[in-house]
């Protein structure tokens, strides 16, 4: 079994000791957000240019190989965006298990690139989120971080205060969805990673930061 590996032209893999890195790894290690701490970069550093995806697997997953090329390929991309690699051999096979319990993100130059990488997470077995915000919240000397790790679940009734609610998620970029259930739609939303927006002044990003707050988001703001 094999998973293709998106080749990411911006980067050229360097070779560390005994160990071949693929030629399609990420121009920049993933980010872990993990806490509120931030580890990886300080509060309001957010490259606005760059696509970003997040990924994470709480379990151990495992995939089997019988080519050691394909496996040492699988285990040096999963070493470096930073999971947890375990790896043993049975009856020809080579086993590799892994798991990512912390959620991490990856940027990267551009859109294709980051579906490409978020289909080979997916494929492997990751829990993902790649979502866009409105552009015009990327402008402006106040910003406001925020998260949502887990998804909220509301009954879907397309009032019109449910339509604005829907319209300000995807406005500063969290993940949004729609799912049957028992006869009914539910509306779901997160924001995993940390995300960032702009506003004009201080008073929005007092407002904004109240709106996330009373929706479950968890906030920060320097002054």
């Amino acid at each position: 079994m094999s998973l293709r590996i998106p080749r990411i032209t911006v980067f050229h893999a360097i070779l560390a000791s005994s160990m071949i890195l693929p030629a399609s790894l990420p121009a920049q290690e993933p980010h872990n957000h993990a806490d509120h701490s931030h580890d990886g970069h300080s509060h309001g550093e957010h490259d606005h240019s760059q696509d970003v995806i997040g990924f994470q697997l709480g379990d151990w997953k495992m995939r089997s190989f019988d080519n050691p090329s394909q496996a040492q390929t699988h285990i040096a991309t999963l070493t470096r965006v930073g999971c947890d690699v375990e790896q043993a051999s049975q009856g020809g096979m080579i086993n590799i298990r892994y798991r990512c319990p912390e959620w991490k993100s990856m940027p990267l130059k551009t859109h294709d690139l980051a579906d490409q990488w978020a289909k080979w997470f997916t494929d492997a077995g990751f829990d993902v989120t790649h979502a866009h915000g409105d552009p015009a919240f990327q402008q402006g000397p106040e910003a406001v971080e925020f998260r949502k790790v887990s998804w909220t679940t509301i009954h879907a009734s397309n009032t019109p205060d449910e339509q604005e609610l829907v319209k300000k998620l995807q406005q500063i970029g969290c993940e949004v969805r729609s799912q049957p259930h028992d006869g009914h739609t539910d509306l779901l939303f997160r924001a995993p990673l940390w995300r960032d927006i702009h506003l004009a002044n201080h008073q929005l990003a007092e407002q904004w930061i109240g709106w996330l707050g009373s929706n479950g988001f968890e906030t920060h703001h320097e002054h």
